[in-house]
């Protein structure tokens, strides 16, 4: 396996930290409309909804990566 550079201006950097402000983003407008649906309910419970929508989120119950759920490689890399 190669190792990716990941110097502070190269390419794979600046992708990796677009995809982090991404899900950021998406997290936060998950949040607002939470607040939308539910007006009545605070912040500890806003969080709790949030929380659970991530783990379950429709389309993404067993992750994000195409395919089949199957266990970690857990190998010693050699």
């Amino acid at each position: 396996m190669h190792a990716v550079p990941l110097g502070r201006d190269s390419e794979a950097a600046r992708n990796l930290r677009a995809a982090f402000d991404l899900y950021e983003a998406g997290v936060e407008l998950t949040r607002a409309r939470l607040r939308r649906e539910h007006p009545g309910e605070d912040d500890a419970a806003i969080e709790r909804r949030l929380a659970a929508w991530l783990c379950s989120r429709p389309g993404a119950e067993h992750g994000d990566g195409p395919g089949r759920p199957r266990e970690a490689d857990r190998g010693t890399g050699s």
